[in-house]
């Protein structure tokens, strides 16, 4: 299923978003899947993990492939670890920009 730029959906109704991921998005001032959807999968990634990349796809109409997520998590792997005020830091930024 695919949502529009737009969609004034509530967060916390998209299958995959728990109540705490729904806190923390709506910390951030993200409250409707259409703002969810704008985030860059990579943000989102950094702050959720590896698992946020399947809502992501879903939101975005795409399907995840089974390659396609070893990719991805081989990568966030690679990464250097941020702590998680860092990656507010990093999340926060981009909203601000948006």
């Amino acid at each position: 299923m695919s949502f529009s730029n737009n969609s004034t959906v509530p967060i916390h109704m998209l299958p995959g978003i728990g109540s705490r991921t729904a806190k923390v998005l709506q910390s951030l001032e993200i409250s409707t899947v259409g703002q969810f959807k704008q985030l860059p999968e990579s943000v989102l990634i950094e702050l959720f993990g590896p698992s946020i990349r399947s809502v992501h796809k879903h939101v975005n109409g795409k399907k995840n492939t089974t390659r396609t997520k070893k990719k991805m998590i081989k990568r966030v792997r690679s990464r250097k670890k941020l702590s998680v005020g860092k990656k507010f830091q990093v999340v926060a930024q981009f909203v601000s920009m948006l």
